[in-house]
């Protein structure tokens, strides 16, 4: 049964009648990582943990419902089996025919418009836990990188390359995250190539000695009483393979949790402000790298006050720049900016919480985001 298969799958509750239907690359593995979910609790899926924590795990049985050599078209094969299980109770949410993979369904020509929505890409159901960033990248980015919307987009990925591994999303979700999809994910389009010496196989990230360029994806983390994390990996899992011949993923190196450095010289920004300046054009990897800059100095000194040219010099992003990211995020309540009239005083920079941004939908966490060249 370890043997890798791909194709369309069911998870059948014996007690109710009800399934779940899914598509994978290793149907077998995918399965692995649905029990484990639901066991912690922490599954997507609120409908089918309701059940777990009703009925025995015993009553939940996998079955492969059809194996392919190619996943090509699978997703109209699964929304066919959704339908043929529906009157029996079907624990599937979203409609599969409204999904767009791309590294199992093909590519989208030029001309589409690709729409990713993150918190569905990356299955967030709120049991993901912070990530602690060294202080020392923001100094780092600078002398490595002259370009200031590469900065940006390098804080963003390492950013994003350490929240995926620490909640093992690699192996969670349907859509497979390799550098392609995390490029997207940030507001690039696959074809914009002008930052991949940031992020390729041994590049800037991987010299710095921020990340690891690897194939082992992380599964689910390991209990443990120390500090330091460990993880169980796909190498640790019998039969468990890499999905593509060219997927890596970025470990990190630096991320606190991992290493000696102490959290207080470090930075967490929640997740939910990353999403809020993806989903915005006009916010993106910019914004996002200038408010976490900003957090982070408040975090230091208790309040921001410096010269706005300071940030510019503190941050690579030209003083221009600055200023109009700053008012962009002043619009969404991000940031307040207290400028005094004195210009030999320095100017009060303070964040606001997620919670107070202007355009918040609270009812509703899942926005879509529009990528961007």
């Amino acid at each position: 049964m370890s043997e890798k298969k791909q194709g369309i799958y069911r998870i059948y509750n014996r007690a109710n009648g009800k399934s779940y239907i899914g598509r994978s690359l290793d149907m077998y593995s995918r399965y692995i990582q649905h029990i484990y979910q639901l066991s912690k609790h922490i599954h997507h899926n609120s409908l089918m943990q309701r059940d777990w924590k009703m009925y025995s795990p015993d009553d939940f049985v996998f079955e492969i419902l059809l194996e392919v050599s190619s996943m090509d078209s699978t997703r109209d094969v699964e929304r066919d089996f959704i339908k043929k299980y529906e009157s029996q109770g079907i624990y599937n949410i979203s409609n599969p025919t409204n999904e767009w993979n791309p590294f199992i369904d093909g590519k989208a020509s030029s001309d589409d418009k690709r729409v990713f929505n993150i918190f569905e890409v990356l299955e967030i159901n709120g049991m993901e836990s912070n990530i602690f960033i060294p202080n020392s990248i923001f100094e780092d980015l600078i002398f490595n990188i002259k370009n200031g919307s590469h900065i940006a987009y390098a804080y963003g990925y390492l950013y994003l390359s350490y929240y995926l591994y620490r909640n093992c999303k690699y192996f969670n979700v349907k859509t497979i995250l390799n550098t392609n999809v995390l490029k997207e994910l940030l507001g690039y389009k696959e074809k914009n190539r002008t930052a991949n010496y940031i992020t390729k196989r041994g590049g800037l990230l991987d010299k710095m000695g921020y990340t690891e360029s690897t194939k082992d994806y992380p599964i689910f983390l390991e209990e443990t009483d120390g500090k330091e994390l460990s993880f169980i990996t796909h190498k640790d899992v019998e039969g468990s393979v890499v999905p593509q011949k060219s997927f890596f993923l970025k470990r990190p190196v630096k991320m606190a949790e991992f290493t000696d450095i102490e959290e207080s010289q470090s930075h967490s920004i929640d997740f939910e402000v990353f999403n809020f300046c993806m989903e915005r054009k006009e916010l993106g990897t910019v914004a996002f790298y200038l408010y976490s800059w900003i957090k982070h100095n408040e975090d230091i000194n208790e309040i921001c006050e410096v010269f706005l040219k300071n940030i510019s010099e503190h941050t690579g992003m030209a003083q221009t720049t600055v200023g109009y990211y700053i008012r962009e995020m002043e619009k969404y309540n991000m940031v307040d900016y207290q400028k005094n009239e004195n210009r030999l005083k320095e100017s009060v920079f303070h964040t606001n919480d997620h919670e107070e941004f202007i355009g918040v939908d609270k009812g509703n966490a899942f926005k879509a985001i529009q990528t961007f060249g």
